[in-house]
């Protein structure tokens, strides 16, 4: 069948096209000729970072990346501690996993270093709560090891629990696993990422849930991300807060809750959202 309709009729979970074509023993045949999976079918993954003339005839759905909402969730009207909470690393990997976001966008590393800088620089004492792994010794070894991070004594959900608005640049590539943690957490998002696909949008109304700052002003001479923060009034503040709450069941994975029509069931979540077509 897949042979007779190259794929077309079919749907594949492919988290990142772009890598799964960029490593040859994925998916090239034994003679290594180059095999199309991904060019055809539609995809469901977390994002889609190719070029236009590498994505063929194939459509994409955008899904969340996976964060388990019963360790992660937290109300997002509490009491914060602080203005700002950011847990991240200013010092990227050397390679890029992405084959759109060099392509006339401002570079990774000298956004990352430009956003700390302003944290380091403009935050009041106590009033931001910022850890950069890159100064954390041993963390470039550990950097998708949770564990270390606890050991070292950053507690990565108390970061968004605790702030108001958490910084959101793109990771190694548009996305950020932070995003939807940020969400959860009832942290309202302040993305920094020109290209990052929004799960299941337009169905998902994000708008007054989020602030979205365009890189290049992140960048410019002048501007101050934390001044940019402090000048939201409390009143927008609290209608953001109260969108979280309306939109975390899309983009939420609720492991052991039974469908949200059976028994025993729980809150709606993004594989309800999912299966329901309204992606």
């Amino acid at each position: 069948r897949w042979r007779r309709n190259h794929g077309r009729d079919h749907v594949l979970f492919a988290d990142f096209p772009y890598i799964w074509e960029s490593k040859p023993h994925g998916l090239r045949d034994l003679t290594g000729k180059f095999l199309p999976l991904t060019r055809n079918a539609t995809l469901i993954g977390v994002e889609d970072t190719r070029l236009a003339g590498h994505r063929g005839s194939s459509a994409f759905v955008a899904v969340p990346y996976f964060q388990n909402a019963s360790i992660s969730e937290s109300a997002a009207a509490r009491d914060r501690e602080f203005l700002v909470g950011l847990a991240a690393t200013s010092v990227l990997r050397p390679y890029s996993t992405c084959e759109t976001c060099d392509v006339g966008h401002v570079n990774n590393t000298l956004f990352r270093a430009r956003i700390f800088d302003d944290l380091g620089s403009n935050c009041a004492e106590g009033e931001c709560r910022v850890y950069d792994f890159s100064r954390i010794p041993g963390a470039g070894a550990n950097r998708i090891n949770i564990s270390f991070y606890s050991s070292a004594g950053v507690d990565l959900d108390g970061v968004l629990q605790s702030a108001v608005f958490c910084p959101i640049p793109r990771g190694d590539s548009w996305t950020s696993k932070r995003f939807f943690g940020a969400i959860l957490a009832g942290c309202i998002p302040v993305l920094l990422s020109d290209g990052m696909a929004l799960p299941f949008a337009p169905a998902v109304e994000y708008r007054g849930a989020m602030l979205r700052i365009p890189e290049a002003q992140v960048m410019s001479p002048g501007f101050s991300l934390v001044a940019f923060l402090r000048s939201q009034s409390s009143r927008k503040i609290a209608a953001m807060q109260a969108r979280l709450e309306c939109i975390k069941d899309s983009i939420a994975f609720r492991p052991g809750c039974a469908s949200s029509s059976g028994p025993g069931a729980c809150r709606g979540s993004a594989m309800d959202f999912l299966v329901a077509g309204r992606g």
